[in-house]
């Protein structure tokens, strides 16, 4: 996403996860999956796509992207309305991120329904 990005507008980016699963050129940080290694307000926009589904603590993960952003803070994130689109997710996710991880990445799955936005 970050070099889809890049060829729009020329900014400065800076793309984290919790593991060294660098697909893309772009800076790269690896963090522990609790705190951001940046100081307040460190980023105009912040983008989170397609990872909360995977974090423990997806509260904490969105508490901390609000601490580092100055303005705009974007999630784009998997929801399913039925069991089917649920079971779809599962599948789909999963052996995508272990396809692409080359089965190294831990793929926990905690999809919400729309409704359940908020809730633990």
């Amino acid at each position: 996403m970050a070099e889809a990005l890049r060829e729009l507008k020329p900014v400065r980016m800076c793309s984290v996860d919790v593991g060294p699963f660098q697909l893309a050129r772009e800076p790269y940080v690896i963090y522990d999956g609790a705190r951001l290694p940046f100081r307040d307000g460190t980023f105009d926009t912040t983008l989170i796509s397609l990872a909360l589904h995977h974090c423990e603590a997806p509260e904490a993960v969105l508490d901390e992207a609000v601490r580092v952003t100055r303005s705009r803070l974007l999630v784009v994130e998997s929801v399913y309305r039925n069991s089917y689109e649920r079971f779809c997710l599962d599948v789909l996710d999963g052996r995508l991120n272990g396809y692409r991880h080359d089965g190294t990445m831990n793929v926990p799955l905690a999809f919400r329904r729309p409704e359940d936005r908020g809730r633990e």
